[in-house]
């Protein structure tokens, strides 16, 4: 959760952890009194800004192991590491949902395994890996999927396994529980990266790996109450999407157009417009960029607006020049912080001054002298004509 008051960048200056608890099968949101009741705070309060949240149930699981066959598909157990120094290896799975997160930033993910057995308690003793497939009642040790790391690269089909290789690139890992037990209650594991994989690939449904920190090692060996227990492995999952962007525009009308084939606009002080949808209906932080263009250099300011309603914001007197030209674009950031992508440039040159009439020398950006008196003349006819007493006596 956060307040009211902004960091430079437009994001949320104050940021606070809201507890989550399980009580009788029911999940909560507890936000800390004093935090919120610091005379520092700016409101209004945001809490949970994503989209959605949900509990995503396990209900297929199993667990294989190096040597056989043998499929442990209804096992009440699922069994992860060596208890003969790497002999023999297990890994075990769980099947999870994505549906809908396709596209969506994770924010938090927690999966919780009952623990019934393990050779030590302490963090990262288990590494979590997204795998590139589902498991199924045929899985066994030779054909269980390969595995991605965090940032869905392939790995090979085992982890971290005895090398160490993956150990820092693992998608999520096992959390040491506050009373040091890992038996006889729900565990937690890091999941935010395993979802976000899945998130990235737009994948449905998913497995999850289990896999020991080291596979040579009898320290890392556990066991956990598998679906078939009656116990349900399972996942919260917490995700939102980035702003979507609809239309800009600015004031005076232009097309957006780069390039040599730029608009004039008659102002230096234009008011850009852009409009964001926001799927979970919070306010969304517009950014504009804006600046000359062939320079690097530019300037961003934002507006907060509500979701799908247009902001405008007019560039102040003294930042533009007549007879240059400047870029801008916009991106939103959604009120959990997730950024849109860009809207693309679109360019503009300055002219403040009259168009010259249809054969007058030079062109709008030079500003022209026609006389020569030192001062910019506004063409209102052609000079050289004669036209009602104006200019020369007709010979």
């Amino acid at each position: 959760m956060w307040d009211a008051a902004k960091d430079a960048t437009g994001g949320p200056k104050n940021v606070h952890k809201v507890g989550l608890s399980r009580v009788d099968g029911r999940f909560g949101l507890a936000a800390e009194k004093a935090w919120l009741h610091d005379p520092a705070r700016r409101f209004p309060i945001t809490v949970d800004p994503s989209d959605q949240s949900q509990v995503a149930y396990g209900g297929q699981d199993t667990w294989v192991r190096s040597g056989t066959t043998t499929r442990y598909w209804t096992s009440p157990e699922l069994e992860s590491g060596t208890q003969d120094g790497g002999g023999t290896k297990r890994i075990a799975y769980v099947n999870f949902t994505a549906q809908g997160m396709s596209g969506a930033t994770i924010h938090y993910a927690n999966v919780k395994l009952w623990g019934t057995y393990a050779a030590s308690c302490d963090a990262y003793n288990m590494l979590l890996f997204p795998a590139s497939g589902n498991i199924f009642d045929s899985t066994y040790w030779d054909n269980r999927p390969d595995l991605m790391d965090a940032y869905g690269n392939g790995i090979g089909k085992n982890g971290n396994g005895d090398a160490g290789a993956y150990a820092f690139t693992a998608a999520g890992h096992s959390l040491r529980p506050s009373n040091g037990v890992c038996t006889g209650q729900w565990l937690d594991h890091e999941a935010a990266g395993v979802f976000q994989v899945a998130a990235n690939k737009g994948y449905g449904a998913f497995a999850v790996a289990f896999t020991p920190y080291w596979d040579n090692t009898n320290a890392y060996y556990r066991r956990f109450k598998a679906y078939d227990s009656g116990t349900h492995p399972h996942a919260i999952v917490s995700w939102s999407f980035p702003p979507g962007f609809v239309n800009k525009s600015t004031t005076p009308t232009t097309s957006c157009t780069t390039g040599t084939g730029r608009p004039a606009i008659g102002t230096a002080q234009p008011t850009l417009s852009a409009r964001y949808s926001q799927s979970d209906g919070h306010n969304v932080d517009v950014h504009f960029e804006y600046g000359e263009v062939g320079s690097s250099a530019t300037t961003v300011r934002y507006v907060t607006v509500g979701a799908d309603t247009t902001a405008n914001y007019q560039i102040p007197p003294g930042e533009l020049v007549d007879g240059k030209s400047y870029r801008w674009q916009t991106i939103a950031k959604s009120a959990a912080g997730v950024w849109s992508t860009g809207s693309g440039w679109c360019e503009f040159t300055v002219d403040i001054w009259s168009p010259p009439a249809p054969g007058c020398p030079g062109v709008v950006t030079e500003k022209a002298d026609f006389n020569g008196d030192g001062y910019v003349d506004k063409a209102i006819g052609d000079p050289l004509k004669a036209s009602a007493g104006y200019g020369n006596p007709a010979r």
